[in-house]
């Protein structure tokens, strides 16, 4: 807390009353709100609520942190590979349908699972695109973009379309640029619309106020991007229609802001000191050696005096500049110096890059690490120099919370909403079979989506001690084969079934079964029998 002092007479005595006085016009109960400490004078933030303090400059932070993307290569790499971290190559879900709130055993719940697995499959690795109503990607693809969407603009956009194309789902994923949310025709916020969300009395999306085209798109004849259409958020009966995933980080926020948003000025200073680094160093590069002459300029025309002097001081560099034009002496192709009566050769010893530029720079990425909690300092640097396996495991576990985190809020926000229009879908058509007796599709939907979403494999820094220690966990029943197995991206099922595979195949062929090797290696006993106890003592 402050310190207050009274205010003392011409001997040092405390005159009276001042003391009080001091602490009636300057004491605060909190540090943090003296209004007069020289730390904090003049800071006064800005007092809204999470929209308003988002709404009024989320335009201008986007497109600086969509700049920086572009031009900035420790923020496009470090973006790139958290979207291979958290989406990857196969993004995906494991259905586990809940037995007992839909009245079936286990085994039928398991052979559902199967199923509703078969089918997104199908949907999700279409050959021929379907999936994206732009007919680009995969479904993987179309994750990996969406969660691009979020980690740069603050928020991904997405409408589930019904295109009977011909394949074997109609139903099919646009993908859409954020900035084509917003109030129609320029509409201003309020109590029931933010950011061209519609609200309920309650503050629930009911409804997307969505450009027909990007206000800034190729072809300005088009006006596609001053025509907004509303798309409510799901159908009558409770179809997905808009995806609108972004993190909300105070309560009554409706509108997205990228985690970039506190380092971007950081990171752009940084852009700029290695831009000036880089200039520096190539201008000394290109300045190897240089001429010293035996006198300064000042000093020279002092001795040919004030009449002539500057006419003699011309002549005297004329003669200079034409004696090292003439002199081309060399040796089996080498130049041999030769320089003019009192000159002498300095060589140029630069000093850039300076020599904290590594340090500071390793700050300010481990910075930007600090702000995506997916990275550690080293996944956004690249620079594995200075860890050991203890630091590198110990930056690991904390990374792979955050990647966990983000890729199960991903999952329910965004491919769940996928999930549920494919599984819908395959249902009504009668290309999945619901068990007897188990209720309608639409009346326990919520049991029947239950799934757990998959993504790459969270990687090993020291493969032999990280793999005996799953083997440990599962002995010690601390942990499962799906965990372990979930833990590197893959399908416990998928694993049995294909070491199922490769067992039989291996016996066919007269192969050793690898598990019974194993099972029957036993460490071969001594040819003596170890003395008992009582022996030994």
């Amino acid at each position: 807390m402050t310190q207050i002092s009274p205010i003392v007479g011409p001997r040092g005595e405390a005159l009276p009353g001042s003391r009080a006085r001091a602490m009636a016009s300057s004491v605060t109960a909190y540090d943090a709100a003296d209004p007069v400490s020289q730390e904090l004078a003049m800071w006064y933030p800005v007092s809204g609520s999470a929209d308003r303090d988002i709404l009024g400059e989320q335009r201008l932070i986007v497109d600086r942190i969509r700049d920086i993307e572009r031009n900035n290569g420790w923020v496009s790499g470090a973006m790139t590979r958290e979207v291979d971290q958290v989406i990857g190559y196969n993004f995906r879900p494991e259905p586990c349908p809940d037995a007992a709130a839909l009245g079936i055993d286990e085994e039928e719940a398991a052979d559902l699972a199967d199923v509703f697995e078969r089918e997104w499959t199908l949907f999700a690795n279409d050959p021929q695109l379907y999936c994206d109503a732009t007919r680009h990607d995969n479904c993987h693809g179309l994750f990996g973009l969406m969660f691009r969407h979020r980690r740069r603009d603050g928020a991904a956009l997405a409408l589930n379309l019904w295109r009977p194309r011909g394949g074997r789902y109609a139903t099919c994923v646009q993908v859409l640029d954020p900035d084509r949310l917003s109030n129609p025709n320029g509409r201003p916020d309020d109590d029931r619309l933010r950011g061209g969300v519609q609200l309920d009395a309650d503050g629930a999306a009911v409804g997307y106020w969505i450009r027909k085209g990007h206000p800034r798109d190729v072809g300005m004849s088009s006006l596609s991007g001053f025509e907004w259409e509303y798309v409510p958020r799901e159908t009558p009966w409770g179809r997905p229609m808009v995806i609108h995933d972004f993190e909300r980080k105070r309560a009554g926020q409706n509108v997205g802001l990228s985690d970039l948003a506190p380092v971007l000025k950081n990171t752009r200073m940084l852009d700029r000191y290695q831009a000036a680094e880089l200039q520096t160093s190539v201008l000394n590069a290109l300045l190897a050696a240089f001429i010293e002459s035996p006198f300064d300029h000042e000093f020279l025309m002092e001795m040919l005096g004030d009449s002539g002097g500057e006419k003699a001081f011309d002549q005297y560099q004329g003669k200079r500049s034409a004696f090292h034009d003439k002199r081309g002496i060399s040796v089996g192709g080498v130049r041999i110096p030769a320089l003019f009566p009192g000159e002498k050769i300095g060589f140029f010893n630069p000093t850039r890059p300076s020599a904290q530029m590594d340090s500071f720079v390793g700050t300010m990425l481990r910075n930007l690490a600090a702000a995506v909690p997916t990275h550690t300092a080293e996944t956004v640097s690249l620079d594995y120099s200075r860890v050991n396996y203890s630091s590198a495991r110990a930056a690991t576990l904390v990374a792979s919370r955050s990647m966990l985190r983000e890729r199960l809020s991903f999952g329910v926000r965004t491919g769940s909403q996928v999930y549920h229009a494919v599984i819908e879908e395959a249902v009504v058509s009668g290309r999945i079979e619901l068990p007897a007796g188990a209720p309608d599709f639409h009346e326990a939907r919520e049991a029947y989506l239950a799934c757990d979403w998959m993504g790459p494999a969270q990687g090993w820094v020291d493969p032999v001690k990280e793999a005996q220690a799953a083997g440990i966990r599962m002995d010690e029943s601390v942990s499962t084969l799906q965990a372990e197995c979930a833990a590197q991206g893959l399908d416990w099922r998928d694993v049995i079934k294909q070491r199922a595979r490769e067992i039989a195949f291996a016996r066919k062929h007269g192969l050793p079964d690898p598990d019974r090797e194993k099972s029957m290696a036993v460490v071969a006993p001594t040819d003596r029998e170890e003395p008992a106890r009582e022996q030994v003592q």
